[in-house]
């Protein structure tokens, strides 16, 4: 989770930080608009073809500085 803190993106959520709470690990994450990625129904496939690039992007990025051994 502390890479989570380090990694400087854009476009990311910026992490402020994280504890453990009765053994659960809880992050202090900046506020988004438009609500979870849980909660969206993406129907529009020019809509999920976007959220698909992002999150593709996103984990392109992360490729080129973390060793990633387990995406699923």
């Amino acid at each position: 989770m502390g890479v989570l803190i380090q990694i400087k993106q854009s476009k990311k959520v910026k992490c402020h930080g994280m504890f453990d709470e009765e053994g659960k690990i809880r992050l202090l994450l900046e506020y988004m608009d438009g609500g979870s990625l849980q909660g969206a129904c993406i129907s529009h496939e020019p809509s999920l073809a976007s959220l698909a690039r992002q999150i593709l992007s996103g984990l392109s990025y992360l490729r080129r500085r973390i060793v990633h051994r387990d995406i699923k």
